[in-house]
């Protein structure tokens, strides 16, 4: 496909004075990919990967017919990838294949099973075809909303200098570290995150009783292939934070005075006790160089 849509410059590629007429032969292919790789020793792979991908980013959204389009020729490509790798090295493959698309794609899906794979998903699964593509569907349904309910509950963005973020509302506990312990960076308005272990230890304070199931600053979420430090927090681990900081009980989240912090002898965080219900016997440490135990 890339050299057909790159004929007339892969054709170059030949010595000077060799005159092609017609429809190039698949020797001549061969010859002219023989030095596209030449030229491009060590990229030559990634160069037609990316010019695939791109040309598939092309057919991206367009018309129901176009998407059905699309759609009918990637399975065919996949059911002839899979049937062939059956027959020449058996390797059995079972795949579901369904749009993203709440509103247009809903005709849209399929599912494959070499000979050796049929039947899979009726016996693990018990769903037929048509059943199975259903509960797909309804998977994939359900990750677009999710994602789409995350992004508009999403923590406020920083602007990437200290990650210091702007909040609206009480942050109590907060006013401690400037009271009480003559610390100008952190105030009932800007709530560092990232730059927060580093200030900690630098200042010698502890925080005692970070919330448990909240992500320690510092961490970053499994998930995200990018972090985006304080906005990963979940919505539900915001109300954690700010229950947290707004206890007037003994197991607020409080600030106290600790030498040995930056040599990450004695932990700069100290979580809260885990629920009766939790897994886990003990409470979380955080210390200035990242890492983490359960030694609480």
């Amino acid at each position: 496909m890339y050299f057909a849509k790159n004929m007339e410059r892969e054709l170059a590629r030949l010595p000077k004075g060799e005159q092609i007429t017609g429809t190039p032969t698949a020797d001549i292919r061969k010859r002219c990919f023989t030095l596209f790789k030449a030229e491009y020793k060590d990229t030559y792979s990634t160069i037609l990967e990316t010019w695939k991908e791109a040309k598939e980013l092309e057919n991206m959204g367009g018309t129901l017919a176009q998407r059905q389009q699309v759609f009918d020729k990637s399975k065919k490509n996949l059911n002839h990838m899979f049937t062939a790798l059956s027959k020449a090295h058996g390797f059995e493959g079972a795949y579901l294949l369904a749009g993203r698309v709440v509103n247009q794609d809903g005709g849209l899906g399929h599912v494959f099973m070499t000979p050796g794979a049929e039947q899979f998903f009726a016996t693990r699964c018990r769903a037929g075809d048509d059943e199975i593509i259903g509960h797909f569907k309804v998977h994939i349904y359900n990750m677009v909303s999710l994602q789409a309910v995350e992004e508009v509950f999403e923590a406020p963005k920083t602007d990437g200098v200290d990650d210091e973020v702007e909040v609206h509302g009480p942050w109590p506990s907060t006013d401690i570290v400037t009271e009480e312990h003559g610390q100008r960076w952190c105030s009932s308005k800007l709530f560092p995150w990232k730059q927060m272990l580093r200030r900690l230890a630098a200042s010698e304070l502890v925080l005692v009783n970070w919330p448990e199931g909240v992500m320690f600053p510092g961490e970053e979420r499994a998930s995200r292939t990018m972090p985006k430090g304080i906005s990963d927090l979940t919505r539900a681990e915001c109300s954690k934070l700010l229950a947290a900081l707004n206890d007037t009980e003994d197991t607020r989240l409080h600030i106290r005075s600790k030498a040995a912090l930056i040599s990450s002898e004695e932990p700069v965080i100290i979580g809260a006790a885990p629920p009766h219900d939790s897994n886990k016997s003990r409470g979380k440490h955080m210390f200035c160089n990242l890492k983490t135990d359960r030694l609480g």
